[in-house]
């Protein structure tokens, strides 16, 4: 969610609301202290906060059931998060700034809407920030698709210089089973280390991950190449052959392997940003894994409360 205009009708709703709890609240301040849960002010507060509470928790309902059209998802986080800091300005003023003592049910029900809160916060500011940073322009869902694609083309080219190894019973055609001289080693680097780093799982600490490792593989990999190229051309030069191939067909089939180095790296280098982005996405919503079960257990805790208090 970002703060920006469209945020001000909620705003401004918050602000009314905890601007009429406070004024309702000091104009009913007795001569022995400030009115406190008890009181029929507090009863009042108490009930309007757990009512925004309420509210502000079907945020989670309302993301399973998108087909009864509810409103649209922004309005309802917009909501969440104004009413949810509505609700915290009145609990306060429900409970007259008082928690009770350390371990009582008031000071549990304060504590856990507190870290809600922070954690809240925490997330509307990477909110604003880490979108900023992302390399790229994909959503969650997009992500995966992506990272296929990836995968598809490099396997396509390695495929058009090492051969097909697919299935067997595939009668081999001109454009996928040529094996081209010094392929070797890039068949066997594709298998043992590319091919893992364009799964959707691969790790940040993979040696592709890192342009510097990025970098430094494909060029040994290269001269990996080169050598055994040549070594493979030399032997064929001292095999009698009736189909001696033609030296300009030999470079041509060494351009088009080294191509393929390039074309893999290329492939890896939009791995490692959709790896980034993927490491910016899981930042972004990372802090949900603490704030949604604190909402779970203020629902518990208030409940608790509600029923105490009503009971004695």
């Amino acid at each position: 969610m970002l703060i920006d205009r469209r945020q001000l009708p909620w705003a401004a709703l918050a602000a009314l609301l905890l601007g009429g709890a406070g004024g309702l609240y000091v104009t009913t301040i007795p001569p022995l202290g400030p009115p406190r849960g008890g009181t029929s002010t507090g009863l009042i507060l108490g009930g309007a906060a757990a009512g925004l509470i309420l509210f502000a928790g079907l945020l989670g309902v309302r993301r399973r059931v998108r087909h009864l059209r509810l409103g649209t998802a922004a309005a309802w986080l917009s909501g969440h998060v104004w009413l949810g800091l509505a609700a915290y300005g009145l609990v306060w003023l429900h409970a007259g700034f008082h928690v009770g003592g350390i371990g009582s049910l008031t000071a549990w029900l304060m504590i856990v809407f507190s870290a809600i809160v922070a954690t809240g916060a925490l997330g509307i500011a990477l909110q604003q920030i880490v979108p900023r940073l992302m390399p790229l322009a994909l959503t969650r869902d997009q992500i995966g698709p992506v990272i296929e694609q990836l995968r598809s083309s490099a396997e396509e080219a390695v495929a058009s210089v090492c051969g097909d190894r697919g299935d067997p019973s595939t009668p081999p055609t001109a454009a996928t089973s040529e094996s081209l001289a010094g392929s070797g080693p890039l068949r066997d680097a594709f298998d043992e280390t590319i091919a893992p780093f364009l799964l959707e799982e691969a790790s940040r600490r993979h040696i592709l991950a890192r342009r510097d490792g990025r970098e430094r593989f494909f060029r040994g990999l290269r001269d990996a190449t080169r050598g055994a190229e040549e070594k493979e051309r030399s032997l064929e030069a001292t095999t009698p052959s009736p189909k001696r191939r033609k030296a300009e067909t030999a470079e041509q089939k060494r351009a088009r392997l080294l191509a393929c180095v390039d074309s893999v790296e290329t492939r890896c280098d939009e791995r490692a940003e959709v790896l980034r982005h993927q490491q910016a996405h899981r930042i972004l919503h990372g802090w949900l894994v603490i704030h949604a079960p604190l909402w779970g257990a203020l629902f518990v805790l208030v409940i608790v409360h509600a029923v105490a208090s009503l009971s004695y």
